[in-house]
């Protein structure tokens, strides 16, 4: 594969995008000005991104041979290259877990074994789960966040898509695709008709293809957390008060009506706030929280929430959510 440079774009906040060259470079301003956040300087450049849609805090990059991981934003940056194949295989492409910031999956070209590597623990250790997978790079992975109790994992490979379910083994899954190489993998969701997400295969020389995506049953309770809508990871003013503001919404069958929001900043206190109300499936609503008045200076929010109708709901994935947000001496 031909390099390239890439960019990612905060799962939170839009105008903020992370790119990748031998140093990670922040913008907080859709790319008007850009900030190194790392010291990695690496000789290879970095091919590889991706941020934990849970926690803006947590970013993986690689170049063809490394991989490294940040837990803070990017102030501090750790290899957690281990004992994955490097000296005889390129990372090609990372995805982190949807709702753990600790799970993410690598891809690597190369025509033997070492096809998809799996970390649960942020780095710390690795599997092989390539399985049956046909010795051919692999170029990307991409997993099904609406399966909640169940992880689907589908991979573009030199010879089309791979679909994986929990711990079952891979299954070809290129239906009408052509026996094509499949660079980059894509999940169209909609949320509010969950059978018309489609997964997308963008391939070389091939053009675009879509396929409907394996079947995720819907659970009977389960609450979750689309977002933190304030604060948003961008500068505030050190004068101004923040009302946090969350999305929650209703991903079962079951009407949801009471829950319980737990927040705190820089896991300080927590704050609690009680909710009722009557959300169907696919509903959702903003929730206003007690309000902040952080100090000047770098922080996080973390959001939770439990007591789902009284009791714990069938999925638990999805009821935690962290961003970062900075609080400046500026005027505004």
């Amino acid at each position: 594969m031909l390099g390239y440079t890439p960019y990612i774009i905060d799962p939170f906040d839009h105008k903020t995008i992370y790119v990748g060259y031998q140093d990670v470079w922040k913008s907080t301003d859709m790319g008007d000005t850009f900030t190194k956040i790392s010291t990695i300087e690496t000789a290879n450049n970095i091919r590889s991104m991706a941020i934990a849609p849970s926690n803006n805090q947590v970013i993986y990059i690689a170049d063809r041979s490394h991989i490294w991981v940040t837990k803070d934003g990017g102030t501090n940056w750790t290899n957690i290259t281990g004992v994955l194949p490097v000296a005889t295989n390129n990372i090609t492409y990372i995805a982190v877990n949807a709702h753990d910031p600790n799970i993410a999956w690598i891809t690597f070209g190369g025509y033997d074994g070492n096809r998809i590597y799996q970390t649960i623990n942020a780095g710390q250790s690795w599997s092989n789960i390539s399985g049956t997978l046909p010795n051919l790079p692999v170029f990307t992975v991409v997993q099904n966040k609406l399966a909640v109790n169940e992880t689907h994992l589908y991979a573009g490979t030199d010879r089309g898509v791979y679909f994986k379910e929990d711990n079952a083994d891979w299954v070809l899954f290129s239906s009408g695709l052509p026996n094509v190489m499949v660079t980059e993998l894509e999940i169209y969701y909609n949320e509010d008709i969950r059978e018309n997400s489609r997964l997308i295969a963008a391939t070389y020389g091939r053009g675009l293809w879509r396929s409907d995506l394996k079947n995720a049953p819907l659970l009977n309770l389960d609450a979750g957390i689309t977002s933190i809508i304030d604060p948003i990871n961008q500068n505030y003013c050190g004068t101004q008060n923040i009302i946090p503001k969350i999305e929650i919404r209703n991903y079962g069958t079951d009407i949801l009506n009471s829950l319980t929001i737990s927040y705190q900043v820089d896991g300080g206190t927590v704050v609690s706030k009680n909710w009722t109300g009557s959300l169907a499936n696919s509903q959702v609503e903003t929730v206003e929280l007690t309000g902040i008045s952080p100090n000047i200076g770098s922080h996080t929010l973390s959001v939770s929430i439990s007591n789902v109708n009284g009791g714990s709901d069938e999925n638990l994935n999805n009821n935690n959510i962290t961003v970062s947000f900075k609080v400046t001496d500026d005027d505004f």
